[in-house]
């Protein structure tokens, strides 16, 4: 790994966590993972020599956490993709509002019942006008990630619709990290 390779995995790392500054600290640590820039350094004790072997496991360990939060990322991006276009179709066809109640009525018959996030749509559609509906579905707020990642919603979008919702989200699309 080289100088660029690592900023570029700690300007990721800000850019998933949102936030504009990012503290490294143990920057001893970090310097010792280059071997032309140990020049810097004016000497490395054993310890600091054990910790650049411990360092690069842990950046490597980094590099697959982000990997990782990449893909939710990705993922509730997606989410967010699929339920605005359901919230397009719901806004042009109002008859489609009856999907996701005949689906939460289905689903709770055969699983005599439902589980608590199916509840908390059932109660949702219940009370909640449409519009409210809609700016929750399209929203990015914790609570409506939460709440998309059990949606009802299902069967509004066509497959070929789902589909290229998917393939714009595909894994060619995102390897910045």
């Amino acid at each position: 790994m080289n100088r660029s390779a690592l900023e570029h995995i700690i300007r990721a790392a800000g850019e998933i966590a949102q936030v504009k500054k990012v503290i490294i600290l143990g920057s001893q640590s970090i310097l010792a993972q280059f071997p032309d820039l140990s020049k810097l350094v004016s000497k490395f004790d054993q310890t600091e020599v054990a910790a650049k072997a411990q360092n690069r496991e842990i950046l490597s360990r980094s590099k697959e956490g982000l990997f990782k939060m990449n893909m939710q990322r990705r993922s509730d991006e997606r989410s967010i993709a699929l339920h605005q276009e359901v919230a397009e179709k719901l806004r042009r066809n109002p008859v489609l509002w009856d999907i996701p109640r005949k689906n939460l009525e289905r689903w709770k018959q055969l699983q005599d019942g439902l589980s608590r996030a199916l509840e908390e749509w059932e109660r949702i559609l219940q009370q909640k006008n449409q519009e409210q509906i809609l700016a929750l579905l399209e929203s990015d707020s914790e609570e409506a990630i939460r709440l998309r990642s059990s949606s009802p919603f299902t069967g509004i979008l066509h497959e070929d619709e789902r589909k290229k919702i998917f393939e714009s989200f595909s894994m060619k699309q995102d390897h910045k990290v």
